[in-house]
């Protein structure tokens, strides 16, 4: 209807298939003078900006996604940081406050560190509010555990969705996802057959109808891309050694982290990681969980990191 609009985004840290973001020379074209036919900066007439960053996060809380964003980034990664963004604005407008140092050269240069933080404006989930009356009863948001086999994390996970359920969860409120790897479709079966030996019926996402998510009754197990867009209260994030891990030709460790972010934002209140110990990911997850509410790393800037997502 009119006035016809078009409305287009992005999150750069979900980009599991392309690490590219299009701009809008690239959607939409360019004029012979090689400016953009579309301009989206400014506003339209009555103030409606043309282009907005939406920082406010309602699905996942604080804890959750601050953990995701440093291991999409690598903020704790003994390498050094991988991608992200590089200046205080923005970071500002991802929802971060940098409460001490920068990101300048001479910083760098000098293996200073930066501590940020996510303010309250922009953590808007219910458990991060001051007046939720039910903290005590959320118990532990984010658990990680790890095993010397895949059929070890397979039987733990078993036992917790079993403990989650008599404790209340319905199984339409469990999601188990993975980071892709090798002999996922082994992986999926084997985890199938031993919720069904204690009586816990699962459905596979996609495997009987492409369009079917969830079925009632049913606790859903998704592969990484299938999980994308979708959500649950509760989620295993299994197979967390594969994400830095590259499987295919052409994946990077990049495409990996961001799996693992979009694997630990599926949650809207809990989140398990699972994976094969002695993996330096569980590092940078510990270290996450140590500093929370504010991380500390080593400052950094564009020209360290293999890929930028600073808004120019």
């Amino acid at each position: 209807k009119e006035p016809k609009r078009l409305y287009w985004a992005y999150d750069e840290a979900q980009g599991i298939g392309s690490l590219i973001i299009p701009d809008a020379k690239t959607l939409f074209g360019e004029k012979e003078d090689g400016s953009a036919i579309l301009d989206l900066s400014g506003a339209y007439e009555g103030g409606f900006l043309k282009s907005y960053r939406m920082n406010k996060c309602y699905r996942t809380n604080r804890l959750l996604l601050m953990t995701a964003h440093a291991i999409n980034m690598g903020l704790f990664r003994s390498g050094g940081v991988l991608q992200g963004v590089s200046t205080k604005k923005n970071w500002e407008d991802l929802g971060y406050t940098v409460k001490a140092g920068d990101f300048t050269a001479a910083s760098v240069a000098a293996k200073k560190s930066v501590t940020i933080t996510r303010c309250a404006a922009t953590s808007v989930h219910p458990i991060n509010q001051r007046n939720f009356a039910q903290k005590e009863s959320v118990g532990d948001i984010l658990t990680h555990q790890t095993f010397t086999t895949e059929m070890a994390e397979i039987d733990w996970i078993v036992g917790q969705v079993s403990n989650d359920l008599s404790q209340g969860l319905d199984p339409n409120d469990i999601m188990i996802t993975a980071i892709h790897g090798r002999k996922e479709k082994e992986y999926f079966m084997d985890l199938q057959t031993a919720l069904s030996k204690v009586g816990i019926l699962s459905y596979l996402a996609g495997k009987d109808d492409p369009n079917l998510f969830k079925k009632f009754g049913y606790v859903t197990i998704a592969g990484i891309h299938r999980a994308k867009g979708n959500e649950a209260w509760k989620v295993y994030a299994t197979r967390f050694h594969w994400a830095t891990q590259p499987v295919w030709k052409n994946e990077t460790e990049l495409h990996k982290r961001n799996e693992a972010f979009v694997a630990l934002t599926r949650a809207k209140v809990w989140a398990v990681i699972t994976g094969l110990e002695n993996q330096p990911i569980f590092d940078e997850i510990c270290t996450a969980a140590e500093q929370y509410p504010n991380f500390t790393f080593q400052a950094f800037n564009k020209a360290s990191l293999s890929r930028s997502t600073d808004d120019d």
